[in-house]
Formats: structure tokens, sequence, C-alpha cells
């Protein structure tokens, strides 16, 4: 058995973790892995000297659609797709790449559940496949109690609300109103009538312009509602630890939190477990387990949520924790045993092996993979 990783290079290493422990999740299954890295004619040109060919492959994963159609005359992805699973893995709203995959047979695997109703919506077979962590937990930092910074760590990258709304300028007095009302570019899609509600089905019609406009007003309700996060916890006085790719530029939303530059994901994962807390905040979405919980869990200290009910609900008793009820859990006991708990549920039920388990094992239609 044989299977193809499509992916590019990243910053960071984020996404190339993510990558390898689905790499890494085959092979434990028995699967013989080839990667083709797409982020040019020239490492296209070159990794596909070392590929088999592609009847070869029993199925292929994407990373947000790169490395889809021609690769050379005998080797088209898209057209593999007509016959075999292609499976496109949107670590991220679809919204942001749907031009790469629009109207061709692959399955799109989905972080967050509304994203799944919104590809189907479309036309797509698409599947919940939330973030997961490799099976291998030596890979993971881990640091005892009496060794962890009593600090909150806040993994986010800046954003700039001033910026987008800008953006947004040519369409803000038709859409202002709705853009501001809007939790999350899903309920903002709502309000416009293209995704259908309980009251209402979907009375506008998803084109490209609507496209181009709910990627920016995704940027923007997220940029706002870091700031008003960082903004909440400054009036708590309770300071955090920011690091993330130009997090310095927060400063002038409010200069109360420590900011650092971004750093490699491996780096960043020891940070996590040397932290008391991480705090998460929806990176707009509404029922998804973002990597900024499950990642956490696996290294260590327990996770700090801020105005997320799917994440409460979802992982309630499982390490996660309302920052309005950690008060709760400063005695070292009820700690301990949070963090016991939220490693015990990521171990248990999101790691890749069993994500993939799933959805081999599932009909390729309106699939959920949990």
């Amino acid at each position: 058995m044989r299977s193809l990783l499509l992916m590019t290079k990243n910053q960071y290493s984020v996404v190339t973790h993510f990558f390898n422990g689905i790499q890494r999740a085959l092979e434990t299954m028995g699967y013989l892995v080839d990667v083709l890295y797409c982020d040019s004619a020239e490492t296209i040109s070159e990794g596909y000297k070392e590929l088999a060919p592609i009847e070869a492959y029993e199925h292929l994963f994407s990373f947000n659609g790169n490395g889809l159609g021609k690769i050379s005359s005998s080797f088209n992805t898209l057209d593999f797709a007509k016959n075999k699973p292609a499976f496109v893995f949107c670590v991220d709203n679809p919204i942001h790449v749907l031009p790469r995959f629009f109207g061709h047979p692959v399955n799109i695997l989905c972080v967050s559940k509304e994203h799944v109703s919104l590809m189907q919506q479309l036309g797509h077979s698409a599947y919940f496949f939330p973030h997961a962590v490799m099976d291998c937990e030596k890979i993971y930092p881990k640091t005892r109690y009496d060794r962890k910074y009593q600090e909150i760590l806040f993994p986010i990258s800046f954003m700039s609300s001033e910026l987008l709304k800008n953006s947004l300028r040519p369409v803000w007095d038709q859409l202002g109103e709705a853009i501001e009302a809007s939790t999350n570019v899903t309920d903002f899609l709502r309000v416009i009538g293209v995704v259908s509600t309980a009251f209402s089905p979907a009375r506008t019609r998803f084109n490209e312009n609507i496209r181009r406009i709910a990627v920016l007003v995704d940027q923007y309700l997220r940029a706002r509602d870091r700031e008003l996060c960082l903004l909440e916890f400054a009036s708590r006085r309770t300071k955090l630890k920011v690091i993330g790719r130009d997090s310095q530029k927060f400063s002038k939303v409010t200069d109360y939190h420590q900011y650092y530059e971004a750093i490699d994901f491996t780096k960043l994962c020891k940070e996590i477990s040397l932290s008391k807390w991480v705090l998460h905040q929806s990176p707009g979405f509404e029922e998804g387990i973002h990597e900024r919980v499950i990642y956490p869990l696996v290294c260590g200290p327990p996770v700090m949520t801020f105005k997320s009910p799917y994440v409460n609900q979802a992982m309630r008793k499982k390490g996660v924790v309302d920052v309005t009820l950690t008060q709760h859990f400063e005695d070292e006991a009820r700690y301990s045993q949070i963090i016991v708990e939220g490693k015990l549920e990521v171990q248990s039920h999101h790691t890749l092996t069993q994500r993939l388990s799933s959805l081999f094992s599932a009909p390729l239609e309106n699939a959920s993979l949990e």
C-alpha cells in the first residue's frame, strides 16, 4: 500500500509537524509514504523523479489544496481524484483556499464542524477531521510542576483590525453592521443568507466576490477578537506571555503584556511545557478543536479558554477550564489532576492514527471523524 503527501514548506514548521504526524501514522498502518513539495515548479520537477507511477497510490493527501492538477503528462492528481480518494486537509477555514479545489472531486478534511457544512453545501464531500497529535508520546516535551513558570502563554500572531477594516471599506456601508454583529465568519455568512439557519434557508448564492469579502471578514473578526482578549486580560491585571509573528505590534493595543517573536514549533512546544496555562481564544471556529488546545494538553499544561463555548463543552473535565473558573485550580493537587485528565483525553481520543483509521473506515460521504 502506498500514500502520497502533497505539501509546501511552511514558516515555523507547524504544518510540517502536522504532516509528519500523518506520515508517521500512515507508516504505522503499513503504508509506504512519498512526499512531494509543491512550493515551485523546481521543487515539483525535482521531487517528481522520486515518485512511483500515480496508479501505485491508494490515496493522496494535499495540504490546503497544494499540488492539485497536472504534474506531468502521466501524473495528474485531479484525474487521480476521479477514481481514488484525494483528501485536502484544510488546517484553517476552507474559504481561504477554495479556488484550488472548487468543483473537483476531492474530499475536504475540515478542522471545524461548520466548515464541513459549508463545503457540503457547495457540493463537496467533507469530513470533520479536527487537529490531533502524533502517537509517539516521546516526541513532546514534559516538565514537572515545580519547574513550571507561573505564566499564561498565549500563542497568536499579530493581526491589525484597523488595517483589515480599511480593506473592507468598499463594502462597509452595506455590510458593516452585519460584520460587527457577527462572532465569526460563519455567523456572518448566516447573516447575509449564504448559510442556512434553523429558521431560514440559504437565500444568497456563494460566489467568488462573496468569498473574497468573507476571507477579509474572517481576518477582521479574528484580529478584533484577539485585541479584545488582550484588553480584557489587561483589565483583569492578568499578564500574558504572547508569542507569535509580529506580536510586539499588539503593544499599540495594550502594553501590559509581554510580547515575543514567533519561534520554531519544536521550541514553542517546549515553551508550552514550561507554562502554567496556555490561553485559547477561538480563531474564528465555532465547533472545532484547535491545535492550541490539543498540543498544550499533550505537552503538560492545562488550557484556559476565553469565550470558547464549544471547546468548554467538548473538553469538559478533560484538561480545559474556562477563564472564569481557573481560580478553583490553584492548589497543586487539583491542578495536577486536570493535567492528567487532559493528557489522557488526548492520548485516548486525539491521535492521528485514530483520525486516519476513522477516515479510511468511513464511507466517503458526509462523515464525522471524531
